[in-house]
């Protein structure tokens, strides 16, 4: 068995079938559940559970490509070194899933330098794509997958990332352990108020706070951590273009309009909160 199908090996302990909901094991190239559903293993290592009526996604391909490079370029390493010291210290964390992981980068460098045992999906196929090339170790199990209903099986996930993107808080409980942990890091104001600055007239929301987004999580989860990080990064003009094709902050401004060129650095900043149910 190849690594691009291995890392698959224990699916029947993890996985559920997203038609019917049994346990899926490999056979040949394929997850298959007792009930015959089939669901192919890529050749680049990961597997698409995407139910045709599932939504589709608003990313492109480059939109991706941005943001890989700007992640390698160590731009939130801020926000990635407090996941790992959070994991790292807790040694109950086996399995952790990264809910809308893009491109993979968060999932890569924790299963590298954690060994825990990664779970990655994204609603985009061609995330998932460049995110299993780019895993040399071959070793986090990427899939393709609505948030609504991720084919894992109820509590077997011991804690879940939810990294700048939507959350399902029902279907987290439903996943998770006993005493299992839900990270969760959502922007701050001060998060690329560099960009802000200059685009604020074409921003739907230019007073952004991110209490709302605090006081949702609240609601379902008690929280037992919450802490700020935030760093200035210095940007040269490849990294400047990449990020301003990568943010989503201006899929709804027509950034040919923005004069970019005095842009020499930028402010990352994010709350890192930590719940439990």
């Amino acid at each position: 068995m190849n690594n691009n199908l291995s890392r698959f090996a224990d699916s029947k302990v993890y996985f559920q079938c997203p038609i019917c909901t049994k346990s899926m094991d490999i056979q040949g190239n394929s997850l298959i559940c007792r009930h015959g559903h089939c669901f192919d293993i890529s050749r680049y290592g990961y597997v698409n559970l995407l139910l045709k009526s599932s939504p589709k996604t608003n990313y492109s391909k480059r939109s991706f490509d941005n943001r890989h490079q700007i992640l390698e370029y160590g731009m939130y390493d801020v926000v990635l070194e407090k996941i790992i010291q959070f994991i790292s210290d807790t040694p109950s964390i086996r399995n952790i899933l990264d809910v809308g992981c893009g491109e993979g980068f968060y999932a890569r460098q924790i299963q590298q330098r954690t060994e825990r045992n990664i779970f990655a999906f994204d609603l985009s196929r061609e995330a998932i794509q460049i995110a299993s090339k780019k895993d040399k170790r071959k070793a986090v199990k990427w899939f393709v997958t609505d948030l609504s209903k991720i084919p894992l099986k109820d509590g077997s996930m011991d804690c879940i990332l939810d990294i700048f993107s939507p959350a399902h808080y029902k279907e987290f409980q439903r996943l998770l352990s006993p005493n299992g942990y839900v990270v969760k890091v959502i922007p701050t104001k001060n998060h690329l108020r560099e960009i802000r600055t200059k685009v604020q007239a074409h921003l739907k929301n230019p007073d952004y706070s991110n209490e709302s987004v605090v006081e949702h999580f609240e609601k379902y989860l008690k929280t037992i951590s919450r802490e700020t990080v935030s760093a200035t990064v210095q940007l040269s003009s490849e990294q400047r273009m990449s990020f301003i094709e990568m943010t989503p902050l201006l899929f709804c401004v027509e950034k040919d309009c923005v004069d970019w060129r005095t842009l020499t650095h930028l402010t990352i900043e994010a709350d890192v909160l930590i719940g439990m149910y």
